[in-house]
């Protein structure tokens, strides 16, 4: 029964997390590109954002990761998981001070926060990995380590830039492929999403 529900609440959470990216895709897939010049000066922009997050990301994970969103759990098995949202605070705040994303990133990752929260007391567990935090939160995978190894080494598959939103695709080894949706605010890009893309297809 336990096996069940943490199953069914898994399917909830993905189901969640792809609504979400396939609303994103509808709202970027009407991007067209304008004006020649401008694309070229935007979509370098575009690039130097994801890849200096991706570099960021790459050398403050370690320090991010020494804040604990989650209290309890192993190894007490007499205490059940729950959120630290004053933790979550810092760590939403150190995320915030990289200035590679933007609000709608942040806000969606806070919702994440308070979905699996909100999991956890429907489902108290104390010693198996956490439904929505089996994989990198960030990232959005379990192995992300082909696009550590290879950020001086990206293939470009596809961009689309109008006005103040883009799109890039990036290929990184192999058939390791992400997506990632950015805003213009202020003359930077932001990313507000980064969404893996296991398809064959380029």
């Amino acid at each position: 029964m336990k096996i069940y529900r943490v199953a069914l609440a898994s399917l909830v959470i993905i189901n969640i997390l792809a609504c979400s990216d396939t609303q994103t895709e509808k709202t970027y897939n009407k991007i067209v590109l304008t004006n020649k010049d401008d694309n070229v000066s935007n979509i370098a922009s575009v690039e130097k954002t994801v890849l200096g997050f991706l570099n960021w990301y790459k050398n403050n994970k370690d320090k991010l990761g020494q804040i604990n969103l989650i209290k309890g759990g192993l190894p007490d098995k007499n205490t059940n998981y729950s959120f630290d949202f004053i933790s979550t605070r810092k760590y939403l705040f150190e995320l915030k001070k990289s200035g590679y994303l933007s609000e709608t990133f942040i806000n969606n990752l806070q919702k994440h926060f308070i979905e699996v929260d909100e999991y956890l007391k429907k489902y108290p567990q104390n010693d198996e990995p956490i439904q929505g935090f089996d994989y990198d939160i960030i990232m959005k995978s379990q192995d992300y380590m082909d696009v550590w190894s290879n950020l001086n080494n990206v293939k470009i598959l596809n961009k689309n830039i109008n006005n103040d939103k883009a799109y890039l695709k990036l290929q990184f080894i192999g058939n390791y492929k992400t997506k990632y949706y950015l805003t213009k605010k202020d003359n930077l890009w932001l990313l507000d999403n980064i969404v893996n893309d296991f398809s064959a297809e380029e």
